[in-house]
C-alpha cells in the first residue's frame, strides 16, 4: 500500500511537471506571436502612410524596416522574415502607394541580413555586395513596376532623361548606405539601453 502510495505520488509530480512545461512553452510561443503581430501591424500603419503624405514614399519602408531589429534580437531572424512578409504583403493589399510597398518588399529585409553582409571582413567587398544589393533591388523593382504590373502613375512619374533616372537610382544607393550606417547607432542603442532596461525591470520580451 505505501509502495503504491508513493508510485502514484511520483507520477502525479512528473505529471505536474510536464504540464508546468508545456504551459511555459506555450506561454513563451504566445508572447513571441504577440508582440510579432504587433510590429507587424505597427509596420503597415507606418506603410499607410506614404500614401498620405508624398514624400514618406521611401522614408515609410525604412522606417517600418526598423521595427524589424528588436525582433531579430529577441526571437531570431525567423520571426523578422514572418514579421516582414506579413508586413509587405498587407501594404500591397490595402496600401495607397504602392511604390513605398514594393521599395519595403525588395528593401525592408535589409536589417535582417546586414549582419550577415558585415561579415564580409574586406571593407572594399563588404561596401561593394551592399552597392550590389541596394542597386539590384531597386532595379528590380522598378522592373517589375515598369514591365510586369505596369502602374501607370509610377511610371509617369519618371523622368524621360536617363541621365536623371541614373541620378535617381544613385541617390537612392547612397542613402541606403547612409541607412546602414545609422542602423549601427539605432541597433547599439537597443542592445544596450532598452533591452538592459526591459530585462531589469521585468519585462522581457
Amino acid at each position: 500500500m505505501i509502495e503504491k502510495y508513493f508510485c502514484v505520488k511520483r507520477n502525479f509530480m512528473v505529471y505536474c511537471l510536464i504540464m508546468k512545461n508545456n504551459y511555459s512553452s506555450n506561454n513563451i510561443l504566445a508572447r513571441r506571436i504577440a508582440f510579432c503581430s504587433i510590429m507587424a501591424a505597427l509596420g503597415t500603419v507606418i506603410m499607410l502612410t506614404g500614401g498620405l503624405i508624398p514624400v514618406f514614399t521611401y522614408c515609410s519602408p525604412l522606417i517600418a524596416a526598423l521595427l524589424l531589429v528588436p525582433v531579430s534580437q529577441e526571437y531570431g531572424k525567423g520571426y523578422a522574415w514572418m514579421v516582414w512578409l506579413v508586413t509587405g504583403i498587407l501594404s500591397l493589399l490595402i496600401g495607397i502607394d504602392k511604390e513605398a510597398s514594393f521599395f519595403y518588399l525588395f528593401l525592408g529585409y535589409y536589417p535582417i541580413v546586414r549582419s550577415d553582409l558585415n561579415r564580409i571582413s574586406s571593407r572594399l567587398f563588404r561596401f561593394a555586395a551592399k552597392t550590389v544589393l541596394f542597386s539590384a533591388a531597386v532595379c528590380g523593382m522598378y522592373w517589375l513596376i515598369c514591365y510586369v504590373f505596369r502602374i501607370d502613375d509610377i511610371i509617369n512619374s519618371f523622368s524621360a532623361s536617363r541621365i536623371v533616372n541614373v541620378a535617381v537610382l544613385l541617390a537612392i544607393v547612397l542613402c541606403m548606405h547612409l541607412y546602414d550606417r545609422a542602423l549601427v547607432n539605432l541597433t547599439g542603442y537597443y542592445n544596450s539601453v532598452l533591452r538592459p532596461r526591459l530585462n531589469r525591470t521585468g519585462k522581457k520580451l
